[in-house]
């Protein structure tokens, strides 16, 4: 029985020691882990941080070009108002001119026209109606004129809400692009 004995102690310390070295074993296993998992945490950290680094500087520099594109369009949307502006304004003059000269030789003709009906009344009346006449044809031309400036600015006004309109809308399909290719980069 002892000799069990001593086999039994024999194989019990064999059976620690050989706990002890697999303990020792996992100990070691588990820090070289730790120590791989760490180095690769570090390294995805950097590889992320690049990445980052990376997508900043390509997105300031697109947000620059969109910038200095929308700087572009405005300037050129600018120059077409102006340009509408000055040619609608032109035509305005250019009609107001020939409406004018058309009401000067309407109301000469309207003048002689009446001076040849009152030939034959008397100095005082002809006088007199021919001034309540002349009233009338310049209240009429005012009026007429009126209406023709009323028409224009109407015109000139419709004209521009179209255009801003038009701009506008290119405006925001634009900044609408310019959202998708950002968009584009920060899902990249």
């Amino acid at each position: 029985m002892k000799e069990h004995e001593n086999e039994q102690r024999q194989q019990f310390s064999g059976y620690k020691r050989m706990r002890r070295q697999h303990q020792k074993q996992i100990q070691q296993l588990e820090t070289k882990l730790k120590q791989e998992m760490d180095e690769l945490r570090d390294k995805l950290d950097k590889e992320f941080n690049q990445c980052v680094q990376a997508n900043v500087k390509e997105l300031d520099k697109l947000l620059g070009r969109h910038t200095t594109d929308l700087e572009k369009k405005e300037k050129a949307a600018a120059t077409e108002e102006k340009k509408l502006l000055k040619t609608i304004t032109f035509q305005k003059e250019s009609e107001l001119k020939a409406f004018q000269l058309k009401q000067k030789k309407d109301y000469k003709h309207n003048k002689e026209q009446m001076r040849k009906e009152l030939d034959s009344t008397p100095k005082k009346e002809h006088e007199a109606r021919m001034r309540l006449h002349k009233e009338s044809l310049h209240q009429e031309q005012q009026r007429a004129e009126n209406d023709l400036q009323e028409r224009q600015n109407q015109k000139l006004d419709k004209e521009m809400r179209k255009l801003k309109g038009k701009l506008l809308l290119s405006k925001q399909t634009i900044e609408q692009d310019q959202l998708l290719e950002i968009h584009c980069v920060i899902a990249y």
